[in-house]
């Protein structure tokens, strides 16, 4: 676990650069919309990856703990991104829309990446 571990965070910790660094661009190019855009993935790869790193120190070492209680935030915690993103539809929303795809693409990306690295 403790080399799938460092995978993964090392995973997430690339994608948050990654966002600052297309995030900086494109604001520096006048495109501030894409740069917000941006910054919503980036907030996504670090709200969970706090999850884990509490999820990790919840377990107490335990990795069959530390999985369950990952993938539950993984399914509970997008949720609400869900619900919203129908209404959105239902109200016709294009940035709303747009702003809970993004949520709901990333917190897919991470749970295939966790599904991936760590099972």
């Amino acid at each position: 676990m403790d080399t799938s571990r460092h995978i993964f965070l090392t995973h997430l910790d690339e994608k948050i650069e990654a966002c600052k660094q297309r995030g900086a661009k494109l604001r520096a190019e006048g495109r501030e919309d894409e740069g917000v855009f941006e910054n919503i993935r980036m907030n996504i790869y670090e709200i969970f990856q706090t999850l884990f790193l509490v999820a990790e120190r919840n377990s107490g070492g335990n990795k069959l703990i530390l999985r369950q209680d990952f993938r539950q935030k993984l399914d509970r915690v997008p949720e609400n991104w869900r619900i919203s993103y129908e209404k959105a539809k239902e109200h016709g929303d294009a940035r709303k829309i747009h702003i809970e795809g993004i949520k709901l693409e990333t917190a897919q990306e991470i749970r295939e990446i966790f599904e991936e690295v760590l099972l």
